[in-house]
């Protein structure tokens, strides 16, 4: 393997940190959610963040976290009033 390849593979969040930053994330989804927010719950840099989510959501995080609030958005509009 390349040593770019094995650093930028190293630095991506792995499956457990990936599925507690989404806990995280959907305990929050009610909540405005920015860059500097992921950054500090992950201690990890831009370019990680996009490339973890990139391999394991195949989209962005923001992208993800709207899709999120649209499901959300989405159960509740079936739910009776």
């Amino acid at each position: 393997m390349r040593e770019l390849d094995r650093f930028h593979n190293s630095s991506q969040l792995s499956e457990t940190d990936m599925c507690n930053l989404c806990a995280w994330i959907d305990e929050h989804i009610t909540e405005s959610i920015g860059w500097a927010d992921l950054l500090a719950q992950t201690g990890k840099d831009h370019k990680t963040l996009l490339a973890s989510f990139a391999k394991h959501k195949a989209t962005t995080p923001m992208t993800w976290i709207r899709q999120q609030r649209q499901t959300l958005n989405s159960i509740r509009s079936t739910l009776p009033h």
